[in-house]
């Protein structure tokens, strides 16, 4: 019985090789049988329909005894491959019955209808074997998935080591590298890394923690050359940068914990500060970059997906501009406050314009540390609203246009510590009061539309209809002789004929007459 089960093993495993065979055989003979079905001709060869069937159903059987192997765990995926492909084989053999019972219709149909099962059968296949979404993955324009710590100051303490853990920084490491392939839905080599209970298993050789890392195959292998057969990740396969590696050896270095932080000690991390000998930091005060965080890139495919405008305010700068222009009548506080919060931290620009936002906005908006410009002009906004402003560290330039706001925000608008630009256009404030905020705030540049600079530098004249002018299609109007432009001649220089007052010309500062049109051009042509 050994023996048996040994070679139901060795069966199972030739799935990946047999499986091919009924793929070809099936769309061959499809494809065959569609021909000959346009032109009206006979079936395929009975043998062709056998062959199909035979090998249909050994790579449904053999697919079945690989997934009793203990290192295939179940999954949904699993599931719905192994019962499609079951229906795939039963299609065929079905095709393959009909065609020796000369019922050709039928045969054709049961063929189709394998040949179409075969493309969720092979789709499920590959998800199952480089992992879900594997077919689409080269047309999506996500940014390329990649892991960062999150912040590892939040526990900081005032006078120790920068402190790591396992739950915020080594699991979300090892499930965006190394699960795909040892997690749940898959178990490559026995070996699952996807909770401490199986990480402490190891797999097929043996453990893979050790009392220093150079010793734990964990971190051994991922220092090993690119092309070796034993590296990890595979080729194929995203790298982990050179920070996240340190981050596993220092984690292995301390014991490899799972309940308690690990000293970080000297290294950088992923966009994260140095730490120098004596215990200094020098870097960015987070250590986690947007541009690589999965939940920011979220949030922008989010605000384009509701055609929100959103920029870097400078090449290469993860601080952004946001403007919701183009859906101002549709942004309301809810919607704010459903698009916003992931990427507060890095905006430094936000128009609202013409939105049908209220002072309840203002609430959250005060909260963003890096905001700078902000626009509210043509909103429902008022003084109350407004206070959630005060002392905002790093609002630079403010519009209040056609907004609700007067007076009363004075006293906190003189309070912005950064404030440059202020845009009081059409709101309650008065000329007299524009004028007291602006001796007040000398260093502030204050637009109210009541000021020299505001006014036109030139204005068109404008412009007078009149009827003077005759109609295009009108006959000439009779012309009457103008005062001091009498012919000095009674006959036309040119016919001889006597002079017709409408037409003269002035020559050497004299007025000459003609009897008609054509003869002042004879008489220039011959001067």
């Amino acid at each position: 019985m050994e023996n048996l089960a040994d070679i139901l093993a060795v069966f199972g495993r030739m799935h990946p090789m047999v499986l091919h065979l009924p793929i070809g055989l099936l769309m061959g003979l499809g494809v065959m049988e569609f021909l000959a079905a346009r032109k009206r001709g006979g079936p395929a060869a009975r043998g062709w329909y056998l062959l199909a069937a035979i090998t249909a159903f050994i790579a449904a059987a053999s697919g079945w005894r690989l997934h009793e192997e203990d290192g295939f765990a179940s999954s949904i995926t699993m599931e719905r491959h192994e019962w499609v492909g079951i229906a795939t084989m039963a299609a065929a053999v079905t095709a393959c019955v009909f065609r020796y019972r000369g019922k050709v219709k039928q045969a054709r149909w049961s063929l189709a209808l394998a040949c179409l099962l075969l493309l969720p059968t092979g789709h499920l296949g590959a998800e199952m074997t480089h992992g879900k979404g594997f077919l689409f993955e080269p047309l999506e324009k996500e940014v390329a998935e990649r892991h960062l710590i999150t912040d590892p100051f939040a526990a900081e303490a005032t006078d120790g080591p920068l402190m790591a853990n396992y739950e915020q920084h080594i699991a979300p490491l090892l499930a965006a590298r190394c699960t795909k392939c040892h997690g749940a839905r898959k178990v490559k080599g026995e070996l699952r890394l996807d909770t401490p209970e199986h990480i402490l298993a190891g797999g097929e050789g043996g453990v893979i923690l050790g009392p220093q890392s150079e010793e734990a195959e964990i971190y051994r292998r991922l220092l090993l050359p690119l092309e070796h057969d034993d590296h990890m990740p595979p080729e194929s396969k995203t790298q982990l940068l050179d920070a996240e590696i340190d981050l596993l050896r220092l984690w292995v270095d301390a014991g490899a914990p799972f309940e308690e932080d690990f000293p970080l000690g000297k290294g950088t991390l992923p966009g994260g500060p140095v730490q120098d000998e004596d215990d200094s930091f020098q870097g960015p005060e987070t250590a986690q970059d947007p541009i690589f965080d999965p939940v920011y890139q979220a949030a922008l495919e989010d605000l384009q997906a509701a055609l929100v405008h959103a920029q870097p305010v400078e090449p290469g700068s993860t601080r952004l501009w946001i403007d919701f222009a183009a859906i101002a009548d549709q942004t309301d506080d809810d919607r704010i406050t459903d698009l916003l919060p992931p990427l507060a931290d890095s905006i430094a620009e936000l128009s609202l314009s013409r939105s049908a936002i209220t002072d309840a906005s203002l609430e959250w908006i005060a909260t963003l540390p890096a905001l700078a410009h902000l626009d509210l002009a043509s909103t429902a906004i008022t003084d109350a609203g407004l206070s959630h402003l005060a002392q905002h560290p790093s609002l630079q330039q403010l519009t209040l246009s056609r907004t609700q706001v007067s007076a009363a925000s004075a006293p906190l608008l003189r309070e912005l510590p950064s404030l440059t630009h202020l845009w009081l256009w059409e709101t309650g404030f008065t000329a007299e009061q524009v004028t007291s905020l602006r001796a007040s705030m000398p260093e502030v540049q204050i637009v109210a539309g009541d000021s020299f600079e505001n006014l036109p530098l030139e204005v068109e004249p404008a412009l007078v209809f009149t009827s003077d002018a005759p109609l295009v299609d009108a006959p000439p109007a009779a012309v009457t002789d103008p005062a001091g432009l009498q012919p000095q001649n009674t006959n036309c220089p040119v016919s001889g004929k006597p002079v017709d007052p409408r037409y003269t010309v002035i020559h050497d500062g004299k007025v000459i007459g003609f009897c008609c049109p054509n003869c002042p051009k004879t008489f220039w042509e011959n001067q």
